[in-house]
């Protein structure tokens, strides 16, 4: 804070941490998956691969944590005499520490938060402003208006924008890498057992798949927090002249949207690979347009009758919101 400007990068590290946080999950998962299938039926190679994975993790930590190496040597010591002497050691060792970060963090830490940065900051440019002339469709300019309060806050693009998606991309990749290890088969075999089990000849077929495909619907969370998000300025949209249905349509718009758009993303692939053609795919669509269609706006109604308006951070808006 006080010998750097990284305090103005605060949005993009949220972005930085999102991107890490999801490739590390995926790479788990991969690992986890792959590395259990290959060494299934083989358990001694299996014992001994997480013997070595644990014992290399505590030499790394004591390596870098290396005030915890008497604490180690206590607890592993059979000696009880040797392990109180190590306690003893690792309390000593941990009071000097605290001592060294209290006259740190007192010295800078502190002084950082209170004091101004000592970082020359580059001159801000003059913005130029550009009058335009306001259009006549008042619908349209709260739908623009509800796109860049989404986008620009990095808390409701994650939470509402990148979500949808992301989450259909992970589940999708889950999928494919769980069955393709468990079952051993390549990716020309799993699409030939897809086209086996959608098959439209079957009554039940075309309303299971709709079934599974309304799952990527629910991840939308616009419509159920749209008055929500806006806070303790939430009054104003009662007393603009502005129709109340205009302003409840606007909100709900991107909500269908983006909870349509993996529909008709999953669907196209689905078109492309020949899983079903153009009549069974708008057979598909139309229903389930029409159930993103009821559910943005039953979630709409649900934060008209309870909205969560007492919020300081925007992620409260949306994650702590139980209206979704």
């Amino acid at each position: 804070m006080r010998y750097s400007a990284l305090s103005k990068m605060k949005d993009k590290m949220q972005y930085i941490i999102m991107i890490f946080a999801i490739v590390f999950a995926l790479g788990l998962q991969m690992l986890t998956t792959f590395g259990t299938s290959s060494l299934e039926g083989n358990e001694a190679d299996l014992i001994a691969l997480l013997q070595n994975s644990v014992g290399n993790i505590s030499t790394l930590l004591s390596s870098i944590m290396f005030f915890t190496y008497p604490a180690s040597l206590a607890l592993g010591s059979s000696n009880v005499l040797y392990s109180i002497l190590w306690m003893i050691l690792f309390l000593i060792a941990s009071s000097i520490g605290l001592l060294l970060f209290l006259m740190v963090g007192e010295k800078t830490y502190i002084k950082g938060i209170l004091g101004k940065p000592q970082l020359k900051l580059n001159k801000r440019k003059e913005e130029k402003v550009e009058i335009k002339e306001e259009k006549n469709n008042l619908f349209f300019n709260l739908v623009s208006n509800e796109w860049k309060t989404m986008w620009r806050s990095p808390s409701f693009n994650m939470n509402l924008i990148s979500s949808v998606i992301i989450i259909p991309i992970i589940v999708f990749f889950s999928f494919a890498a769980a069955f393709v290890a468990e079952e051993e088969v390549g990716i020309g075999e799993l699409l030939l057992g897809l086209k086996e089990m959608v098959n439209f000849k079957e009554g039940y077929a075309m309303v299971f798949l709709i079934a599974i495909l309304s799952f990527f619907t629910s991840f939308s969370m616009i419509a159920p927090t749209a008055i929500s998000r806006d806070g303790k300025n939430a009054w104003f949209n009662k007393v603009v002249p502005i129709k109340t249905m205009t302003i409840i349509n606007a909100k709900v718009f991107w909500g269908i949207v983006l909870g349509y758009a993996p529909i008709v993303f999953i669907t196209l692939i689905g078109l492309f690979i020949g899983l079903f053609n153009i009549i069974e795919l708008l057979l598909v669509n139309i229903p389930l347009f029409f159930l993103v269609v009821l559910c943005n706006y039953l979630g709409i109604c649900i934060d008209l009758k309870r909205p969560k308006l007492e919020w300081d951070d925007e992620n409260a808006a949306v994650k702590n919101n139980m209206n979704g």
